[in-house]
Formats: C-alpha cells, sequence, structure tokens
C-alpha cells in the first residue's frame, strides 16, 4: 500500500515537470497565428513542423523573397485560455498515457532540448523585436486590420541563427531627438551619434574697405569682450612676462601661439629698426627659437615699465585670436602628434615636447587607448593613429593620438597647460585690470586684417604674412580636418573640453557646430 502511494507521488511529479516542459516550449506570448510561422523558422532541424499547412520563412533566402504577412486579429486572451483548457484536458489522462509520454520525451537527447528551448526563448525575441504593427482604423468603428512587417537585421540575423547567444534588444521606432533638455544624457552615452556631418566653424572674414572700416570692427570686438568681462564678473591675471613690448612703436602685445605668434616675433625685429642683414644673424644665433629672436628688441618688463608704455597716448596695445580649437587641433598636430624639431636630425632623445608631454601622454594612457580603438589604430598602415600623414616631420607609435592628448587636457588644470594650447583668455589675461585691448584681430582674416593694422603703425612696408609653422591639411578644409580629430571623442569628452576653452568662444565671438552640439 505504501509503495502504491509513492509511485503515484512520483507520476504526479513527473506529469507536473512535462507541463511546465510543454509551456516552455510550446505557449506563445502572442496569439498562435503569429507566433507559429515565426517559431517555425527557428526549429532545430530535427524538429517535427508544428503545423503542416504553415509556410516556413528562411532568413538565409535572398532578399527577393517576400517576407510573410501574418495575421493578428485573433484574441491573445483567448490563445491563453485554450491553451489552459488543453492543460486541463492532459490533467485527465490515466497513467497509460502519462507513461508513454514520459517514455517518448526520455528518448530525446539533453542537448536538443536545451537548444531547442534556446530557440524558443530567440524567437520571442526575435518576434518582439521586429514587429512594427500598423493599425488602420474606420471612421465607422469596424475592427482594426493589423498586419506585421517584419524587417531582418543582417547582424541580428546572424546572432537568431547562432544557438549560443541570445541578445535581448529593442528596436525604436523613432530617433531620439537631441535637445538642449538632454545634454546630461548625451553626457553619460560617452559615444559616438553622428560621424558622417562635418564640424561647422565661423570663418569670419568681415569686409574692410578703409580705415574707418578697420576701426568700427576693432571697436566692435573691444566692446565684445568688456561686456564678456562683466558677465563673467571675474578678473584674470596676467604676467608682464607674457608681453612684448616696442617702445619704439609704444606696442604691447600678448602672443597668442598658434596664432600668426612666429610670424610676429620677426615682423617685431623689423618694427624694432633691425635691417635684414640683422635679422639673418638673430635667427642664427637663436635657431628655431623665435621667442628669443623678438626678446632682443622686446626684453621682458615689469609691470611698472609696462604701465609706464601705455600711459602713453599713442600707445597700442594688440591681441590676435584663432578659433579655439582650430588652434588646439593645430597645436597638436605641430607639437605632439610628429617630432618637432629639424626634420632631418629630430629624434625622441632631441624632442623637447616629446620628453616633456608626448612620452607621459602615452605612458598614461596608450593602454585605455588601445582597449578603446584596438591595436591596429596604431599600425603603421593608420599613420600609427594620425588622422592624416605627418606632414613636416615623422611620427611613429611613441607619439600620442588626439585623444590621448584630450584625455590629459580633461584631467590636467588649464593653469599649468603650455602656452600653445592654453586658453588665450586665461594666457593674456583679457579681462585682466592691467591691460585693455584695443586691437584684436582675428587669425583666420588675418592677411587683411593685419594690413591695416600696419597703416595705424606706418608700417606697411615692414609687416608681412609669412606663415611659418603653417600645418594645413594639403588642401583639406578645416572643417574636414577638425572633424577628422573630433571624430574620435565621445559627446561627454567634447563637453568637457569647450567648458575648457568656454571663455575663448565667449570672449572672441566663436562658434563650433558638431554632431547634437551647438557651442558659441
Amino acid at each position: 500500500m505504501y509503495n502504491n502511494k509513492c509511485i503515484k507521488v512520483l507520476v504526479i511529479a513527473i506529469f507536473n515537470l512535462l507541463v511546465v516542459y510543454y509551456v516552455a516550449t510550446s505557449v506563445s506570448l502572442e496569439d498562435e497565428k503569429k507566433f507559429v510561422p515565426k517559431f517555425q523558422t527557428r526549429l532545430p532541424k530535427d524538429s517535427q513542423p508544428l503545423e503542416s499547412n504553415t509556410k516556413i520563412f528562411d532568413p538565409s533566402e535572398n532578399d527577393e523573397q517576400k517576407v510573410p504577412k501574418i495575421s493578428t486579429n485573433t484574441d491573445t486572451k483567448d490563445d491563453d485560455d485554450d491553451e489552459n483548457d488543453d492543460d486541463d484536458d492532459a490533467i485527465g489522462d490515466d497513467e497509460d498515457d502519462l507513461k508513454a509520454k514520459i517514455d517518448d520525451n526520455q528518448s530525446d537527447s539533453k542537448d536538443r532540448n536545451e537548444n531547442h528551448l534556446i530557440d524558443t526563448m530567440k524567437n520571442i525575441l526575435f518576434f518582439q523585436a521586429e514587429e512594427d504593427e500598423i493599425e488602420d482604423e474606420s471612421e465607422d468603428g469596424d475592427e482594426v486590420d493589423q498586419t506585421t512587417k517584419i524587417t531582418l537585421d543582417p547582424d541580428l540575423q546572424r546572432k537568431l541563427v547562432d544557438s549560443e547567444e541570445i541578445v535581448l534588444y529593442k528596436k525604436r521606432s523613432q530617433p531620439i531627438k537631441t535637445t538642449l533638455s538632454n545634454v546630461q544624457f548625451l553626457e553619460k552615452m560617452s559615444k559616438t551619434v553622428v560621424k558622417n556631418n562635418l564640424a561647422e566653424i565661423n570663418m569670419e572674414t568681415p569686409t574692410i574697405n578703409n580705415m574707418e572700416d578697420f576701426r568700427a570692427l576693432m571697436e566692435a570686438r573691444s566692446k565684445l569682450l568688456e561686456e564678456k568681462c562683466q558677465d563673467a564678473n571675474h578678473a584674470t591675471i596676467l604676467q608682464s612676462g607674457y608681453l612684448y613690448v616696442l617702445k619704439s612703436q609704444s606696442l604691447v602685445w600678448c602672443p597668442v601661439y598658434k596664432a600668426a605668434s612666429t610670424n610676429w616675433m620677426h615682423n617685431l625685429l623689423h618694427l624694432g629698426g633691425k635691417s635684414e642683414q640683422d635679422v639673418e644673424n638673430i635667427i642664427k644665433k637663436y635657431p628655431n627659437q623665435p621667442n628669443d629672436q623678438a626678446r632682443v628688441v622686446a626684453p621682458s618688463l615689469t609691470w611698472t615699465q609696462v604701465r609706464s608704455v601705455l600711459a602713453d597716448p599713442s600707445s597700442t596695445t594688440l591681441l590676435i585670436v584663432r578659433h579655439p580649437f582650430d588652434r588646439l587641433v593645430s597645436a597638436f598636430r605641430d607639437k605632439l602628434e610628429q617630432c618637432h624639431g629639424d626634420p632631418k636630425n629630430c629624434t625622441l632623445t632631441s624632442n623637447w615636447y616629446y620628453k616633456q608631454y608626448g612620452s607621459k601622454i602615452v605612458a598614461q594612457y596608450r593602454k585605455e587607448a588601445i582597449r578603446k580603438f584596438g591595436n591596429d589604430f596604431f599600425a603603421e598602415g593608420n599613420n600609427f593613429g594620425a588622422p592624416y600623414p605627418v606632414n613636416r616631420s615623422w611620427r611613429d607609435d611613441h607619439y600620442p593620438c588626439f585623444w590621448e592628448f584630450v584625455q590629459y587636457l580633461l584631467k590636467t588644470s588649464s593653469t599649468s597647460y603650455d602656452e600653445h594650447w592654453k586658453p588665450a583668455s586665461l594666457y593674456c589675461g583679457v579681462c585682466s585690470e592691467s591691460i585693455e585691448y584695443e586691437n584684436i584681430l582675428h587669425f583666420e582674416n588675418i592677411e587683411t586684417e593685419e594690413s591695416f593694422f600696419a597703416k595705424t603703425l606706418n608700417a606697411e612696408k615692414m609687416i608681412h604674412p609669412r606663415w611659418e609653422n603653417n600645418n594645413s591639411g594639403g588642401g583639406v578644409s578645416k572643417e574636414e580636418i577638425l572633424t577628422k580629430y573630433f571624430d574620435t571623442l565621445s559627446d561627454a569628452e567634447i563637453m568637457s573640453l569647450y567648458k575648457i576653452y568656454e571663455s575663448d568662444f565667449r570672449n572672441f565671438g566663436y562658434t563650433f557646430k558638431f554632431r547634437n552640439f551647438s557651442f558659441g
């Protein structure tokens, strides 16, 4: 008697397991008519068809094959009720039928059961992810006509065929609209949104027909700077040693490096009364050191000495600025992307910028860069991580890529930056009470504006554009160059970079549009 009870308990337990297995492998989250054709395509090769009259859609066939339209008019709740009814009928089966079902199921291999269950789960995911229902309601209140259109993504096809990989993924019906209200979301995403559009920068080339136009332009730029400094409500500190003061011309100039600074170091020599022979001798004495060359005629002064020059009614102040991001990329390409120095004799050991910055940047961020971009990113065939081949010297994988350089900038105080990439507003103390910049030239229109400024000094024959350190892309536009470099940065990195140079954008009227951002 005791043994009979044990047998009954065991049979009931086995039956319950069978019910669970049946539900897991057969029940649909949607109505059965919609699910069966999808399920049929995912069955293992040795499985029997669910319905003999169901057409199987093979995603491996060519694109010309039409995807079947599946009716969705059947009520889902009714299907669930039907399946529950089937379960109730099965409970009433006798023990012989149960034993027969147990024997049949035990004959299936364990691997087939597992793969079958995985296929079923994928089928549900596939159906849910790719379904796009279109409802057409008539004005008379007729039944809603629903059809399902299925678009097979090639990558999703591959994953659905793979019996070991299940990817939960929901297809969006509409793209996310990027607005100012979700900038925080973009920062957290830290990934590229759009890569095909070129960066846009304002290339201001105002029409200057005469000195009246030039003076009006200079006054407008000075007024803009004054207003922005008042809005910022904080003063900046300017070191007198940064200034180049040419007493003979009562000229006080703060160099913004990578904004015609080398040209103007040479201009100072001519403005200082040096002959061509004198200039050649000075350049030979201080080779590749334009700063030292200019100091021959414009030595460093104390603030007391600078103020005495500024007190002269005929004194003139000069500042030449450049688009912040254009200047930043130019500085990187010139100083860090390639060996900086004499192209014929430049080595790692002789390259000051590599020893001071490049080697440390690579040591700190190269492993992370390889994880982000892969080993091939720094291969010779990819210019060792540079978007363009270097045009003056040489480069190998010892030198940093732009992404690594930006990581260094983001983790370093801007007050300790090298002068070539320090924000101009910070370096030249444009909001300082010690100096007021009356002439603010834009690098983007330097040739025209420089010629009119030379007239204010009566030095038209002494000032000429020479374009030393020209680091252009050989026929490639600035927008294309900026896009190539900024494509390696995430949205969060670009936003953080803008915050560093925001004062330059604001004070000098520059803008930058890229991906979903519009700065300035």
